[in-house]
């Protein structure tokens, strides 16, 4: 997309932008149409020059969704504690699945899950 915009690192290219319409004062504060992109960490980049997620950024995200999966299932550990109710076959199933995933995601696939703590 084509908008005002100013190199602020001539290595990377990241860029940046202006986003209204004030054209006039783009121009005298050094910006020119240029052809920019936004990148995945929400920063503008000269267009071809926008950086990719590296395997980590991807793992990292990966193991936050799969934590709050499992921040959002404890209750039925608390509730298994609490109260004796079983805890659902699929639940205790995918968080295991999540637990391991975790464990392989931050490479430690040697780590024994079924010693976790129940809550995580």
């Amino acid at each position: 997309m084509k908008k005002y915009a100013k190199i602020i690192n001539e290595e990377t290219k990241a860029c940046e932008v202006g986003l209204g319409t004030n054209t006039e004062f783009y121009r005298s504060i050094g910006m020119s149409e240029m052809e920019v992109e936004q990148g995945w960490d929400g920063q503008y980049y000269l267009a071809g020059y926008t950086p990719e997620k590296t395997q980590n950024i991807i793992n990292s995200e990966r193991i936050t969704e799969l934590q709050n999966y499992l921040n959002a299932t404890d209750w039925y550990t608390v509730r298994f504690a609490e109260t004796g109710a079983e805890i659902p076959e699929d639940i205790k199933a995918a968080r295991q699945s999540a637990r391991e995933e975790i464990s392989r995601l931050r490479g430690d696939d040697d780590q024994d899950n079924s010693q976790m703590d129940p809550l995580h």
